[in-house]
C-alpha cells in the first residue's frame, strides 16, 4: 500500500495546534463580521402603564359587578 495518502502520515503537534487555532480564529472573525454588518434596530420598550389589579385579571375568581367590563391590557395584534 503506498504511503502517499494523508491517513498514513502523522501530523506534527505544532501543525495540529495551528489548525485548531485557525478554526477558532475563523469562528471569532465570522462573529465579528456579523456584528459589524448586521445593523442593530432601536428598541421601543416604553409600553406605558398597564393597569393590573386582581379584579381585572382574566384568571380572577371574583365575580364582576353587573354591567362591569374588564378592560383589555394589551391591544390585539394587527
Amino acid at each position: 500500500m503506498p504511503l502517499e495518502y494523508e491517513e498514513h502520515h502523522e501530523m506534527s503537534g505544532f501543525r495540529s495546534w495551528m489548525v485548531i487555532l485557525l478554526f477558532c480564529a475563523a469562528i471569532v472573525l465570522w462573529g465579528v463580521l456579523n456584528y459589524v454588518l448586521i445593523p442593530d434596530e432601536p428598541r421601543h420598550w416604553d409600553m406605558g402603564a398597564l393597569r393590573d389589579v386582581p379584579g381585572q385579571s382574566i384568571y380572577s375568581s371574583a365575580k364582576l359587578p353587573a354591567g362591569a367590563v374588564v378592560p383589555k391590557q394589551m391591544e390585539p395584534l394587527p
